[in-house]
C-alpha cells in the first residue's frame, strides 16, 4: 500500500466542509449518534490491493458474525451506485483522499462523510485495527450506530523501524553453536530483508557481540541474551514464537523445522508492513506462537532435568529431544515418569557408563527411546511411531548347523579375473544356527555380485523350507552398499523369503552441503527401493534402528553403537557419517562393523562409547580410504588412528578393491598405516572370500 498526497480539487474542499478529518470530537465523549441500517452499506477496497481486499473480506465476516448481516465487498473500480460505503484504505473516493491528507505515521483514522465512512492508515496492520474498532464500537444489532460528524484519530502505536530510508539500526544475533540449517535460514532472511527494504542487516554470533542494554537486535534461535531465554521459557517442543522483549525481537523454536516456520511467519508480517522500502512493524504483531504439525504428535511427559536445546527431525515421523546438562539420575527419573504416564518398559541396557531405555505406549501408537550419554552429560529422547520390538533374548530355534561369519570378496569374478576397479562397498553374511541368514549391506548392483550372493546362500542353505533371510541390514544409502539389495530382490523374488529390513535413514532436512544427487538417492532408497524390496521378498517388518538397542537374531547378539541420531544437533554433511555402527557377537567372538564412517562419526563413536567398541575383529572403515583431499585426510587421520588403537582388535576385515592399482594405492595410504600399526592381522578380500565358522552357544 503506497502513501500518496494528492492535490485537492474544489469539490474535495467542499467535501471537507462535511468531513474535516481534523481535530474532531473523540468517540469517547458524549455526542449525538445516527443509526443506519447495516444492509444499506457496501465495503469498498482499492482495486490495486489484494491485501486490502483481504482486510475488506475480514471486515465483512466480522460484521456478519456480530450482526448476522452479510455485506457485499467491491473494488473502487466499480461505481457506488447510490449505496453507502465503508472505504478501506486508499480508495479513489474523495473521502479517502481527505483522510490520507492528514494521516501521520503510526496511527489510524476514521472519518465520515454524507454517505461514506473512510478508514485508513499507513500500514495494513493499523487498517485492520481500524476495522476492528468499527465492529467493536459501532455495530449494534443490525444497525451501524455512528457519532455525528465521526472523526476519530487513534493513539500513536509502538512500531519497530526495521528499515527506514534504506538504513537499519538492527543486527541479527545467533548462537556460535548454531547448526548449518539455522545459518542458512539466517542468510535467507537477510536476503529477504535486503530485497524488501534495501538494507543489509549485520550478523554476529552471541559470544562475539557484547550485550548492550537497549541495543536493537533480532535474536534468531536460542542465544546468550536474557531476552532470548525469557522468550524460550515455556515454549513447547512443537511450538515456535516471535516475541518483542525489551526492545529486542526474539525468533524462537527448538527445531530447525519450527524455526523456519517462525521466520516465514515473520517475513509475511514484514511484507505486509513495508511502504516504499520502509519496513515498520507494529509491535503488537510481534508476539505470537504457532505450532509445527510435523512435531505435534509427540505425547509424552516433559523431561524435568537438564536443558532442552533442540528438537530434531530424524525422518519417518521420528523426533529427537536433545537435552544437555543431564545425569544418570535424570535418566532414571524420566523412565519412571514415562511408566507413570502409561508407557511400558520394554528394555533397559547399558554400554559402559551410558544408559538406554525403550518404552512403548500401544494406545498412543508411540515408542520412546531414552539414551543417556555419560561423556556428554546429554540425554536424547527419541520419539517414534510404535515400532516392532526386536528380540531381547536369544531366539529359541533348533540348531541345524554351525554359525558362520562371512566377508564376501566383491569384484572377484571367480575365473581368475576381477572387476576390482569398480568393486567398492561391503558385504557381510551371517549364517545362524537355525539355517537362516543375516545380510549386511551387500555391495554393488553388478550382475555377477548379485549372482554370487545368491549362489553363496544356496550353497550354504541347510533349511528344508528354502532360503530364509532373518534380516537384511542396510548401514547407509550409498549405491555400493545398497545397490545389490535392490537388484537381488528384483531378480530372486519368489526364491528367497526375507523376514526383516533393518536400517535408519536420515532426514534430508538435517543435511548441509550434500549434492542434489546424494539427496535424491537417499529419497529414492527410502521412498521407492525399500518398499519395492519389501514387496518382492515378502517382507512385512521394517525396523528403524537406534543406538543402545541390543537384540538377537537366532542366538547372535547385535548391539547398535551409533546411528546418525547421535550426531545431532550437528548437521550431517557427509552421507558416510550416517552409517550405522554395530557390534555383532557370535559365541565368544565379536565383530565391530564400521561401514563407511569418517571423522564426524568416528569422533562421536569414540566419545560416547569408550571401551564398548572393543572387539576381536574390526571392519576397516570406508574400505581403507583416507579421504579425497588433504583436508579430509588431516581430519580423518587422528580419528581413525584412535579407533583402531582403542578397538583392541586382533583382526582387521578389509573389503579391499581387487585391482592392483587401487589395492596398492590404499594399502600404502595413511589410513591403512594406522590399521597395520594397531591391528596385528589384516584379512583382506584380496585373498578371496573369508568365512569363519563359530558356535553361537
Amino acid at each position: 500500500m503506497s502513501k500518496r498526497i494528492m492535490a485537492l480539487s474544489i469539490a474535495l474542499v467542499l467535501l471537507l466542509l462535511v468531513c474535516s478529518c481534523g481535530s474532531g470530537t473523540p468517540t469517547g465523549e458524549e455526542q449525538n449518534t445516527v443509526a443506519f441500517n447495516l444492509a444499506d452499506w457496501v465495503i469498498v477496497y482499492p482495486t490495486s490491493s489484494v491485501a486490502l481486499k483481504g482486510v475488506a473480506d475480514a471486515l465483512r465476516d466480522s460484521i456478519y458474525e456480530k450482526s448476522g448481516v452479510l455485506l457485499n465487498t467491491s473494488s473502487d473500480y466499480q461505481s457506488g451506485d447510490g449505496r453507502r460505503e465503508i472505504l478501506v484504505g486508499e480508495t479513489n473516493r474523495g473521502l479517502s483522499d481527505a483522510l490520507y491528507g492528514k494521516l501521520t505515521a503510526y496511527e489510524f483514522r476514521i472519518c465520515m462523510g454524507s454517505d461514506k465512512i473512510a478508514i485508513g492508515a499507513n500500514y495494513q496492520t493499523l487498517i485492520e485495527r481500524a476495522a476492528d474498532y468499527i465492529v467493536a464500537n459501532f455495530v449494534q444489532g443490525q444497525t451501524l450506530s455512528l457519532p455525528e460528524n465521526l472523526n476519530y484519530t487513534s493513539e500513536q502505536f509502538e512500531f519497530i523501524e526495521l528499515a527506514v530510508d534504506r538504513k537499519s539500526e538492527y543486527q541479527i544475533i545467533y548462537s556460535e553453536t548454531a547448526d548449518e540449517i539455522t545459518k542458512q535460514y539466517i542468510r535467507d532472511f537477510v536476503m529477504y530483508v535486503a530485497d524488501l527494504g534495501g538494507v543489509n542487516l549485520g550478523t554476529e554470533v552471541d559470544q562475539e557481540s557484547a550485550e548492550v542494554a537497549g541495543s536493537k537486535e533480532i535474536l534468531i534461535g536460542l542465544v546468550d541474551r536474557e531476552e532470548s531465554r525469557e522468550a524460550y521459557a515455556g515454549l513447547a517442543y512443537h511450538e515456535y514464537c516471535v516475541e518483542y522483549v525489551n526492545g529486542k525481537l526474539a525468533v524462537c523454536a527448538w527445531s530447525p523445522i519450527a524455526l523456519g516456520n517462525a521466520l516465514n511467519a515473520l517475513e509475511q508480517i514484514l511484507q505486509q508492513n513495508t511502504v516504499d522500502k520502509n519496513i515498520c512493524l507494529d509491535t503488537a504483531l510481534l508476539s505470537f506462537r504457532g505450532e509445527t504439525s510435523d512435531l505435534s504428535d509427540m505425547d509424552l511427559p516433559a523431561f524435568e532435568g537438564g536443558t532442552l536445546e533442540a528438537v530434531i527431525d530424524c525422518n519417518d515421523g521420528v523426533q529427537q529431544l536433545y537435552i544437555t546438562e543431564t545425569n544418570a539420575d535424570d535418566f532414571i527419573a524420566y523412565g519412571q515418569q514415562l511408566q507413570n504416564d502409561g508407557y511400558v518398559l520394554y528394555q533397559e541396557t547399558t554400554m559402559g557408563s551410558n544408559r538406554y531405555g525403550v518404552y512403548n505406549h500401544a494406545e498412543r501408537n508411540q515408542s520412546v527411546f531414552v539414551n543417556y550419554t555419560a561423556s556428554e552429560a546429554v540425554t536424547r529422547v527419541i520419539v517414534s511411531p510404535l515400532e516392532t520390538m526386536l528380540p531381547k533374548e536369544p531366539e529359541n530355534t533348533a540348531a541345524v548347523t554351525n554359525a558362520a561369519f562371512t566377508m564376501m570378496d566383491l569384484g572377484n569374478l571367480g575365473n581368475g579375473q576381477n572387476e576390482g576397479e569398480n568393486a567398492y562397498g561391503a558385504s557381510f553374511v551371517i549364517r545362524l544356527t537355525d539355517g537362516r541368514f543375516v545380510v549386511i549391506d551387500g555391495g554393488t548392483n553388478a550382475s555377477n555380485e548379485v549372482t554370487k550372493l545368491y549362489r553363496y546362500l544356496s550353497e550354504n542353505n541347510v533349511r528344508s523350507d528354502g532360503i530364509v533371510i532373518a534380516a537384511w541390514i542396510l548401514t547407509h544409502p550409498h549405491g555400493d552398499h545398497f545397490g545389490l539389495f535392490k537388484a537381488f530382490a528384483s531378480r530372486y523374488q519368489g526364491s528367497v523369503r526375507l523376514e526383516k529390513i533393518l536400517y535408519n535413514q536420515f532426514s534430508n532436512s538435517m543435511t548441509s552441503g550434500l549434492s542434489e544427487s546424494a539427496l535424491q538417492t537417499a529419497l529414492n532408497v527410502h521412498n521407492q527401493y525399500i518398499p519395492s524390496i519389501a514387496t518382492s521378498l515378502y517382507c512385512e517388518t521394517i525396523v528403524k534402528l537406534h543406538t543402545g538397542q541390543k537384540f538377537y537374531l537366532g542366538n547372535v547378539l547385535f548391539e547398535i553403537l551409533y546411528t546418525h541420531e547421535d550426531l545431532y544437533p550437528a548437521i550431517l554433511q557427509n552421507v558416510n557419517d550416517s552409517s550405522i555402527v554395530m557390534k555383532v557377537t557370535i559365541g565368544d567372538r565379536s565383530f565391530l562393523l564400521t561401514a563407511d564412517i569418517e571423522a564426524a562419526t568416528t569422533r562421536q563413536l569414540l566419545s560416547q562409547m569408550g571401551d564398548s567398541i572393543q572387539a576381536d575383529y574390526i571392519q576397516v572403515a570406508h574400505h581403507g580410504w583416507s579421504g579425497s583431499n588433504s583436508a579430509d585426510i588431516l581430519e580423518n587421520s587422528p580419528q581413525y588412528s584412535a579407533l583402531y588403537q582403542r578397538s583392541g582388535a586382533d583382526y582387521a576385515l578389509w573389503t579391499a578393491q581387487l585391482d592392483d592399482y587401487h589395492y596398492n594405492l590404499l594399502n600404502g595410504g595413511t589410513h591403512m598405516s594406522f590399521v597395520r600399526r594397531y591391528i596385528p592381522h589384516i584379512i583382506s578380500t584380496k585373498d578371496g572370500i573369508f568365512t569363519i565358522e563359530l558356535s553361537d552357544e
